[in-house]
């Protein structure tokens, strides 16, 4: 039906329940039912295996070592048109550049939104998204224009800076990388999904849950808010939603125009915001 989400998600959908219905309708399916274990465990016996000799390495995702992408952190530290959009316009420190492993492209050969084809060759930021040491997606931002592209077949629902997380401290999810590199440059742990709507896979919803507890700091547009509401519902404990002040539209843009690139100001008035 072209609707993505795990199985709590079709639970909602299909039989219109509340997200807590939904996991309570699991659970007695699911947990009460010593036969549903007994023929999952056939299932996965059956074909595991099966998928195992048919190929499942045809599902591997294309990945890069951080030695492989170095090139790209290099020609990003030589191109003065990159550093100056993101040390001049964004407000980051070369030290958060080279710590997020940013890289740059004068132009690439991926899919670019229609019409736009005149960016091309302007230059274009590079997110690598890492996980256990090696790049699984790069997402890339022309610096002429608003305009995204990905490095097509790598894992497009990665989340950009997902080892930041840790137990002693408090997790940030934003809607953009530059946002996530705003935080973490001001000393917080900042991770970003690839865009608002996007689903984050279980196993990285776990990693999230390890935090102290997750702060909710995306869009302060209309998908913006609607997708971190959606995300407080799904958390459910311990998560918390920020809202940025008047028409401040995201973390980068509150750290630019609310405190004129004052790093110890941005601390002190995103913790103002957390309190709240």
């Amino acid at each position: 039906c072209g609707k993505g989400g795990d199985v709590i998600r079709f639970l909602e959908l299909y039989d219109r329940l509340s997200t807590k219905d939904a996991i309570a309708a699991l659970v007695a399916t699911a947990g009460a039912n010593k036969d549903w274990y007994e023929q999952s465990e056939k299932v996965t016996e059956t074909f595991k295996p099966l998928n195992e000799e048919l190929g499942a390495d045809k599902k591997t995702k294309p990945t890069f070592s951080l030695e492989q992408w170095a090139n790209k952190e290099k020609d990003l530290l030589a191109s003065v048109e990159g550093m100056h959009w993101l040390q001049e316009v964004r407000g980051l420190l070369p030290e958060t550049i080279k710590m997020l492993h940013f890289g740059f492209k004068q132009s690439h050969e991926f899919k670019i939104k229609e019409g736009m084809e005149h960016v091309r060759d302007k230059g274009w930021i590079c997110f690598p998204k890492v996980e256990n040491g090696k790049v699984v997606a790069v997402k890339l931002r022309s610096i002429v224009e608003k305009v995204f592209s990905q490095i097509p077949n790598m894992d497009s629902r990665a989340l950009f800076n997902i080892e930041t997380v840790n137990v002693l401290e408090p997790v940030f999810i934003t809607e953009g990388e530059i946002d996530a590199a705003t935080l973490e440059q001001a000393g917080y742990r900042a991770v970003s999904v690839p865009s608002a709507g996007a689903d984050i896979e279980p196993k990285d919803k776990q990693t999230l849950k390890l935090a102290e507890a997750i702060y909710l700091a995306g869009d302060n547009d209309g998908p913006g808010s609607q997708y971190m509401k959606k995300l407080l519902r799904e958390f459910d404990k311990n998560v918390y939603m920020i809202t940025w002040p008047g028409t401040v539209k995201d973390a980068n843009e509150f750290f630019l125009q609310c405190c004129n690139k004052d790093l110890e100001l941005f601390y002190t008035e995103v913790q103002r915001a957390m309190t709240e």
